[in-house]
């Protein structure tokens, strides 16, 4: 890959690693310093990438093992691992911040495998393919961890309107 395919390609993707990795560090110094070794690690790998499948995945895989090289080592040093998950406000259709609360709030909540890959597939918009190949899991995996997620979710915001 010639450095202007690299701009032209790898570059672009800035905006959906910083946004994967925020879910992971909630730390915009952390997740620039994340970025900018995923750059670097595909960068050394550009004569290797059009062999990829898809240069996404594999951006979204290294961005991945570094934020959870970043995760571990505060967990190391004590620091708090996961804080509040941001999602966009756009994704809640009807604007209600109460409602889109409860929703960050409940995916919080939910075990780290299944939240990963919740917001891979109902936030991001990832297919099952995609996902897949982030985490290098198979794909039926990923449909039971989403099938779970998904009523584990539901089951919250049940239990949030039924406490009221």
């Amino acid at each position: 890959m010639t450095e202007q395919q690299f701009i032209k390609n790898i570059i672009p993707l800035n905006e959906r690693l910083s946004r994967y990795a925020w879910y992971y560090l909630k730390n915009k110094d952390d997740v620039y310093d994340v970025i900018q070794e995923v750059y670097i690690k595909l960068w050394k790998m550009k004569d290797t990438l059009e062999k990829y499948q898809s240069s996404l995945a594999l951006a979204l895989r290294i961005t991945r093992n570094q934020c959870l090289d970043v995760v571990r080592k505060r967990s190391k040093s004590h620091e708090l691992l996961i804080g509040e998950s941001i999602v966009e406000p756009e994704v809640v259709y009807d604007n209600s911040q109460e409602v889109y609360e409860n929703i960050k709030k409940a995916v919080n909540k939910l075990s780290g495998i299944q939240k990963e890959i919740m917001i891979l597939k109902d936030i991001e918009g990832y297919d099952y393919d995609e996902i897949s190949g982030i985490l290098d899991m198979d794909i039926n995996a990923i449909r039971v961890n989403v099938s779970r997620a998904r009523k584990k979710v539901r089951e919250m915001l049940k239990d949030l309107k039924c406490c009221r």
